[in-house]
């Protein structure tokens, strides 16, 4: 699963357990969808820990989770240091906070 996937089914713990991973960067893997661990193979996080990552429409997690009023998951990520509120989408140049 990936962060956009998990922001549209609202799942609260996945998102919880990327930030948790982002935490806790001796890991270097992600959160599968059993709960388990995935790893790149190199020791490095995957691109799915990626908290700012953008869709290909240019809006990061944050602002779909705005978006679709999904309260939880934007109070998680807006809590995380590792993610950047500031970020504007491609649209109209508005951050996740303007919508």
């Amino acid at each position: 699963m990936n962060i956009f996937r998990a922001v549209k089914e609202n799942n609260v713990a996945f998102i919880e357990a990327l930030i948790n991973s982002q935490n806790n960067p001796s890991s270097g893997s992600a959160p599968t969808k059993g709960g388990g661990q995935r790893s790149d193979g190199k020791g490095q996080k995957s691109a799915a820990l990626n908290l700012n990552r953008w869709t290909l429409c240019g809006t990061t997690a944050l602002h779909l989770a705005v978006t679709w009023d999904r309260r939880e998951v934007v109070r998680a990520l807006v809590e995380c240091p590792q993610v950047n509120v500031n970020l504007v989408d491609r649209e109209n140049r508005w951050t996740a906070l303007h919508r």
